[in-house]
């Protein structure tokens, strides 16, 4: 039990850290003028160290290290050597890069690997991957004297930065060469390493690069295919939502947490877009309850058969009192005299009002404030006849920030205005304040209820902060499919405005999906679908209805082919946060505008077990 608690110490020390600020801070450190440092920079691949070999020669010499006994066949290792010493080449690069090629010795790989042949991508395999990787770096860059080592694997959303991290340290230590700490997908570094690719022509890889990897590649893609593709009864596009997924991130932010109960399932916005009524009852046997944003909101999840306790997080109305006092759904008081019209309202029909008392510590947004006259104010409230008083909570501003001082002095405010409360003896059961970030990050043994709502399905509540260790699953992909396919000349004008001109012959895929549908209009000429395991590029303006795409180097695409517009195909995945951050949204907004006239379909086992039509 001690083993288990001291790594979950390790890892909630881990999640804080700030893997980019770290490196931010070493180059700032560097003395202006003088010569720079050498670093030896382990790579996997081409499209991987574009931005990384962009950001970095500024301020250090490098040499890029090819070692990965891992990628087999040996036709795909020289591919990727290949290809990043074109890409050495052709970038205007601050400082000249010189190339290094390791040993290829698949054979190390595979012994280190043994027995382990059929873990999960990400899992103990993929450890000892990066452990052998960057052990030949680190003892390189030992015998050749550089002054730095690094990876520039911390790119890959699929990666995980804090366990890389962590190995260079070790390392460190074990050859006495500093690593340079990375999170290199942060500060939109991935998005940049997409743009770069594609600017020139780089060879995409569709997965990891070891045989095991590849093979369950293609298993998932089989399985994509066959589970994936759109339903009959589904005419142009859906959204599938695996509650299993949902399921899973429930028990795992509990269990990172170190609890077995108190989870609130936040599903306000029709559950962020993946449907409210669906989710509840999905996690309704693992959860406290449920919140929601409105009135509206919660009764028609009680409409649904959901008996469980819901609190509705906004204002609500004095018009919806009585409905609110019948069904028995919780609200959020803080105004003396509303709570008066409650109180009485509450008492003309014979029943108490269920609230929780809302703490405004530092948001702004709502609650009473945070020091003596929020305090009168509160005893007034909770003085009231015909008013239960379940729950006292306040939401906090910056949990998911690095710079989050500010969050922990609202946990402090609220901690004194609720013991201030304690001593006046008004003692209330259910004090709570965890919202997703801090649930995942922070300790909060004291916060009776943990109100999670991103991580709920498997999104992240921020890009500041390292939530890997939660162990996230996204529960919604998207999938179209190709309506159309065209062979266009070059100076072919591609859809509204003409944005996009064919400069050679392309073969040009119409895709089932437009900004009506939700998709974001601010991907014209930006984005990216994956159709077989490739990416491929958005040409022009997103229509309302439909779109196109360069379907050029996918032979095999023709009308009917899936397209994934978010979620996995193959090696590659468009993930919601890299959508929202490459059009200008954010992952919370995205999910909550895939528009009503998208089926949801609902997975459990891997089937179908319901379907939402389209509104």
């Amino acid at each position: 039990m001690k083993q288990k608690t001291d790594r979950m110490d390790k890892n909630m020390a881990d999640q804080k850290r700030n893997y980019q600020k770290e490196l931010e801070r070493i180059i700032d450190g560097l003395e202006e003028g003088a010569k720079k440092p050498r670093l030896l920079l382990h790579a996997c691949c081409a499209p991987c160290s574009s931005y990384v070999l962009e950001y970095l020669s500024e301020y250090f010499e490098i040499t890029v290290f090819f070692y990965n006994p891992n990628i087999a066949p040996q036709e795909e290792y020289e591919k990727r050597a290949s290809e990043l010493q074109r890409l050495i080449s052709q970038m205007p690069l601050k400082s000249p890069v010189h190339f290094l090629a390791g040993p290829y010795d698949p054979e190390s790989f595979y012994e280190a690997a043994r027995g382990l042949e059929s873990a999960p991508e990400g899992g103990e395999r993929c450890e000892k991957c990066f452990r052998l990787r960057l052990r030949r770096t680190a003892r390189a860059a030992k015998t050749f004297g550089f002054s730095y080592f690094t990876t520039t694997l911390t790119i890959s959303p699929l990666k995980n930065a804090a366990l890389l991290n962590e190995i260079g340290r070790e390392l460190q230590e074990e050859y006495g060469v500093p690593f340079l700490p990375s999170d290199f997908k942060k500060r939109g570094g991935y998005q940049r390493s997409i743009e770069l690719s594609r600017e020139y022509g780089l060879y995409r890889q569709n997965f990891c690069g070891c045989a095991f990897s590849k093979a369950a590649e293609e298993k998932k893609r089989e399985i994509a295919e066959a589970e994936f593709s759109l339903p009959e009864f589904c005419e142009r596009t859906a959204a599938f939502i695996d509650l299993d997924r949902i399921r899973h991130n429930v028990c795992s932010v509990l269990e990172n947490a170190g609890r077995r109960e108190g989870f609130v399932a936040v599903i306000k916005a029709d559950g962020y877009g993946h449907g409210a009524v669906e989710t509840a009852h999905a996690v309704s046997d693992l959860v406290w309850g449920f919140a929601v944003a409105t009135a509206d909101e919660a009764l028609s999840l009680r409409k649904s058969g959901i008996t469980k306790p819901v609190l509705v997080l906004g204002r609500v109305m004095e018009r919806r009192y009585r409905d609110m006092i019948l069904q028995e759904i919780r609200i959020p008081v803080f105004e003396p005299e509303r709570a008066e019209i409650l109180s009485e309202t509450a008492l003309s029909l014979g029943k108490e009002a269920l609230v929780h008392l809302k703490v405004d510590t530092g948001m702004h947004r709502i609650g009473l404030p945070a020091d003596e006259q929020g305090l009168s104010q509160a005893k007034k409230i909770l003085s009231l006849p015909g008013i239960q008083t379940e729950g006292i909570f306040t939401h906090l501003a910056t949990a998911d920030m690095t710079e989050n001082q500010a969050a922990f002095r609202q946990i402090g405010a609220f901690r004194a205005f609720t013991k201030q409360l304690r001593k006046e003896g008004f003692g209330i059961p259910l004090v709570h304040y965890a919202n997703s970030a801090a649930s995942i990050l922070f300790d909060c043994a004291d916060s009776a209820l943990l109100r999670v709502g991103i991580a709920l399905y498997g999104l992240n509540p921020s890009d500041e902060c390292d939530y890997s260790p939660a162990g996230l699953k996204p529960a919604l992909s998207w999938r179209t499919e190709i309506s159309f396919v065209k062979t266009l000349p070059p100076g072919a004008p591609v859809s509204y405005g003409g944005t996009f001109v064919t400069e050679r012959e392309m073969r040009v895929a119409t895709v089932s999906v437009g900004y009506a549908d939700g998709y974001p209009r601010s991907l014209s000429n930006r984005g990216e679908v994956l159709i077989l395991g490739k990416r491929c590029r958005i040409l022009g303006r997103v229509c309302m209805d439909q779109m196109m795409v360069d379907v050029s180097e996918v032979p095999g695409a023709s009308e009917g082919t899936t397209v994934t517009l978010l979620g996995r195909d193959g090696g590659e995945e468009i993930t919601m946060e890299e959508l929202g951050a490459l059009s200008g949204r954010f992952n919370y907004e995205l999910a909550c505008d895939i528009s009503s006239r998208v089926p949801r379909v609902y997975l459990r086992d891997g089937k179908i077990v319901s379907v939402r039509e389209p509104r």
